[in-house]
């Protein structure tokens, strides 16, 4: 409750008392030193209260487990010794809570994960409430004080009286509890490390709010960004921003461990509006090839040849060895503007794209080899791994990129022999491979968010190349 108190001060908070006095009698636990005798103890002691003895009849028991593995071997041990029915309540599916609906009568037994432990109403008999109610067994300790109640109350419900017991296991617990010798130091141990994860989380909380007042201010940005932009213009503008935000944030992961507000929020200030106006003017402000390609394919969109070819070039510059998608949009621009030696130009965009294209493949097939390696040595099952086939299937893109490439600079090649201008006709990016691989769409589409939204087939136009200095809008 404090720590709701501290995370949420303008809340208050209170305990409720119960409405009836609560009749829950704990017994003292026990702590076993292997799982056999483990599964021994909980047999003995469930058989002990749901068989009748000298002083009363059989009661019903609940056997709280802490995994559906451990319940399934606990259910295998008693089911051939209880005299009632026995229930496995592993999952919270309809046909599971049809099993726990009806009353438990003495002799019944339910197994169930922690599922039983938080939230299920058990409903028992009126004989088992006159025997003393139901039985509860916590077959593992719990991770704090407050979870090790919740599942106590399960029994001692409304005023009736109930009793719990918790027995556990050293080899089921972790590394820090395995040499205690009593449940009693279990217990403090516990407690000691709940109350650290609290405190921990306590101070978790400043950076955790620092954090959402800093992404508060930039969502503050990006709706400036929806109310003043739109269409094509709003999307990349937005998608640069959010990459920027997320740089942002590794580059002062520092400031804000410390918790340098002031600073930071500064800081956040000046660069959210500096990144915004160059993101506005079409410069990038992660220094990133592909923002000059989104940039570069909205003036494309517009039919502006010059701003484009110009985007283009930076994005060129910028890294030249993973600038493929660049260099070829920038052939496109020069094909469509057909200034000066374009035919030579555009070839010579396009065999450094096919250069530049090499490098993204050899990449992808050091990365298959690797994948192949490891399923090698891990031997696994002859059939192709998830990221193995991923990995091929983009390996094949590349493939048919790269023979769209070459198909164009041999058209430019033939039509510069024979003295003739070129048109481009523009498909889909999507068209580059077969519409019935699935695969091969998803890895097309990748390439597409890359900047890659068309793929230009090269033609021969009519006009010879002394006219090719005139401009022409064959956009088709």
């Amino acid at each position: 409750m404090l720590f709701l108190q501290d995370l949420y001060p303008n809340l208050s908070a209170c305990k409720m008392p119960t409405f009836n006095r609560r009749k829950l009698f704990e017994v003292k636990g026990n702590l076993e030193t292997s799982a056999d005798e483990w599964k021994s103890k909980i047999s003995h002691v469930v058989m002990d209260q749901v068989c009748p003895n000298s002083y009363r009849e059989g009661r019903a028991a609940l056997v709280i487990c802490e995994t559906i593995t451990k319940a399934k071997e606990l259910y295998e041990t008693l089911k051939s010794v209880i005299p009632g029915e026995i229930i496995l309540y592993s999952r919270s599916d309809k046909d599971s809570l049809s099993k726990i609906d009806k009353k438990l009568d003495p002799g019944d037994v339910i197994v169930a994960t922690n599922l039983a432990g938080r939230g299920t109403n058990i409903k028992v008999s009126n004989k088992v409430n006159k025997n003393g109610g139901l039985f509860v067994v916590l077959s593992f300790l719990s991770e704090n004080r407050r979870v090790e109640l919740q599942a106590f109350g399960r029994t001692a419900r409304k005023g009736k009286p109930g009793s719990a017991q918790i027995i556990m296991t050293t080899d089921h617990v972790q590394d820090n509890l395995k040499t205690v010798s009593s449940l009693e130091e279990a217990k403090e141990t516990r407690n000691r490390l709940a109350a650290k994860r609290t405190n921990d989380m306590t101070a978790d909380v400043t950076e955790m709010k620092l954090r959402e007042d800093l992404f508060a201010e930039y969502c503050k940005t990006l709706q400036g960004i929806y109310r003043n932009t739109d269409g094509d213009d709003q999307t990349v503008i937005v998608a640069v921003m959010n990459e920027f935000w997320g740089i942002w944030l590794q580059t002062k992961s520092e400031e804000i461990d410390n918790l340098k507000r002031n600073e930071l929020e500064k800081s956040l200030k000046a660069d959210l509006s500096l990144a915004q106006s160059q993101s506005q003017s079409q410069t990038s402000p992660c220094s990133s090839i592909y923002h000059y390609i989104k940039f570069g394919n909205l003036a494309l969109g517009e039919k502006k040849w010059d701003v484009s070819m110009k985007l283009f070039e930076k994005a060129m510059v910028q890294d030249e060895s993973w600038a493929a998608i660049a260099f070829y949009n920038h052939a496109y621009c020069s094909i469509k503007q057909q200034n000066g030696d374009y035919l030579t130009t555009a070839s010579n965009d396009l065999k450094k794209a096919q250069e530049s294209l090499k490098y993204l493949s050899e990449e992808c097939m050091v990365c298959l080899q690797f994948v192949k390696m490891a399923s090698v040595e891990l031997k696994s099952s002859e059939q192709t791994t998830s990221l193995e086939k991923q990995l091929t299937t983009k390996c094949n893109l590349f493939s048919y990129f790269d023979k769209n490439i070459c198909e164009a600079i041999e058209k430019l090649k033939e039509i510069k022999d024979k003295g003739r201008d070129a048109t481009t006709k523009k498909l889909p990016m999507f068209s580059l491979v077969s519409s019935t691989d699935e695969d091969l769409q998803t890895e097309a589409y990748n390439l597409y968010s890359k900047g890659t939204t068309r793929i230009n087939l090269i033609h021969t136009g009519s006009k010879s190349p002394t006219s090719s200095n005139a401009k022409r809008d064959i956009d088709t």
